[in-house]
């Protein structure tokens, strides 16, 4: 397998249209090259019985076995396939293969690279186009504040910065991706059958080292995930139970895990938000089921009495991205009128909720004053509003609603949803603030929390009336 990386140059002109002789010199060079990779390839054929012979063979040394196969979470479950390491000896023994990385536009904020594979015996070629932004995100900023360019909160509801990325940032994240855009458009060129051949001989493997040594076997798992940050007992979140009792098949599937977080293909954090076993739609279904037959809905049930305090407190406050220069600032929307300020909200609703309360609430009196007969399409917390198909039951909007909800247990669990189900200004609070923004409720405190912020919100509205 030949690997090229390369950038596309205009070629230079110089006085009276004259080409510059180092961009033609460049051109001849590729060509050439190209020829003759060809023409080893014609000298060369490859023997597709000894190549599949010799992948098969890599695949039964131990350390290799261990790398073959990636399994990332993708929604509720995970998915495996080929990692990029088997793709690379697939490559290389397969023979007759150039991948070519060549970049094809850079500026400022992006550059776009392009990810060939070429058959160089079958004249056939595989290749995708990849943008990267010139950005990374990391959860802090220090040292780095003049390279902020925004901030968000993410689905864990943690405050994180996007940066301006370095030179040495950007050549990270090209690697990676040239790596993932090898295995995924050089793969196409072998057989799949001797790729599902290779994993097949791989998991064997590591079943017969795993039979020959286990406790050898789960000590080196534990080290390779203690040598990037994950110790012991996050792991035995992930599997439900100690360690010491981790069975064969979880240590091929942490091996898997391993592999996939050292690809840079995910990260740590979407494993653990995974809940094994059952289901998690399927779970709050059931859930749901069994607290019907208890306490049957009563559509005319009002919110529920509350001990907490009124009002918010710092721990349920967005994560303030408001400052000076806002779109939501006051100045770039209070002196509109007509159809201006109707423009206005509907082009800037999803930045509208992290102003502060009194500016939501103005801009709420704002749009009932010029339009009393049009609907505010946004709610008390500045989150938009959506409409509800006519035809979907409460049972479905709570289904979907709590599906941002990781916990499926204890108390709290059983009383919000019964809330939810029971209150319809309850799913309006929940479905703004919680659902809508795509935020992690992952710990039995960030459970306790919303509930407690759902009923003060309940007891707020209440005391408005």
């Amino acid at each position: 397998m030949t690997e090229n990386v390369e950038k596309y140059e205009v070629a230079k002109t110089i006085g009276f249209g004259m080409v510059d002789p180092s961009a033609i010199a460049a051109a001849e060079a590729a060509k050439a090259e190209i020829q003759a990779a060809y023409l080893m390839a014609l000298h060369k054929p490859r023997n597709e019985m000894d190549a599949r012979d010799r992948i098969i063979n890599a695949c039964k040394r131990t350390e290799l076995a261990a790398r073959v196969e990636y399994s990332k979470p993708v929604g509720n479950k995970k998915i495996k396939g080929p990692s990029i390491r088997l793709a690379e000896v697939a490559l290389n023994y397969w023979g007759n293969v150039n991948t070519r990385s060549v970049i094809l536009y850079e500026d400022e904020s992006v550059r776009r690279i392009r990810v060939s594979c070429i058959d160089l015996e079958n004249n056939i070629t595989h290749s995708r186009d990849y943008t990267l932004n010139k950005t990374v995100e990391r959860k802090s900023k220090l040292g780095r504040e003049d390279d902020v360019i925004r901030e968000r909160t993410n689905t864990y509801n943690e405050r994180v910065y996007i940066l301006k990325a370095t030179e040495d940032e950007m050549a990270t994240k090209e690697a990676a991706w040239i790596s993932k855009g090898k295995r995924n458009e050089g793969l196409r060129l072998i057989p799949s059958d001797i790729i599902d051949e290779a994993m097949d001989t791989a998991r064997k493997t590591i079943a017969e080292g795993i039979k020959r040594d286990p406790e050898g076997e789960k000590k080196k798992v534990l080290d390779a995930f203690s040598a990037i940050g994950i110790r012991p007992s996050k792991l035995e979140k992930y599997l439900n139970h100690t360690v010491a009792s981790v069975s064969p098949a979880e240590i091929i599937d942490l091996r898997s895990v391993y592999q996939t977080i050292r690809d840079g293909e995910t990260t740590w954090a979407d494993y653990i938000a995974l809940t094994p076993g059952e289901n998690i739609k399927e779970k709050t279904k059931r859930r749901i089921a069994d607290m019907k037959k208890k306490q049957p809905l009563d559509p005319t049930a009002g919110p529920p009495a509350v001990t907490v305090e009124v009002g918010l407190d710092s721990t349920t406050s967005e994560p303030g991205a408001w400052k000076l220069g806002h779109i939501w600032w006051r100045d770039n929307w209070i002196n509109l009128r007509g159809a201006g300020y109707s423009t206005f909200c509907h082009q800037n609703l999803k930045s509208l909720h992290e102003a502060p309360q009194e500016i939501i609430d103005e801009a709420m009196a704002k749009w009932t004053s010029l339009y009393p007969n049009d609907p505010c399409p946004f709610n008390a917390a500045g989150r938009p509003v959506e409409k509800i198909n006519d035809t979907e039951t409460i049972d479905d909007m709570v289904d979907v609603m709590v599906e941002c909800i990781k916990i499926r247990e204890g108390e709290t669990f059983i009383e919000l949803i019964d809330l939810l189900r029971q209150n319809e200004k309850a799913r309006a609070i929940f479905k703004a603030d919680f659902a809508d923004a795509g935020k992690m409720i992952d710990t039995e405190d960030k459970l306790k929390k919303t509930y407690e912020y759902v009923l003060r919100q309940l007891n707020k509205k209440t005391i408005g009336r």
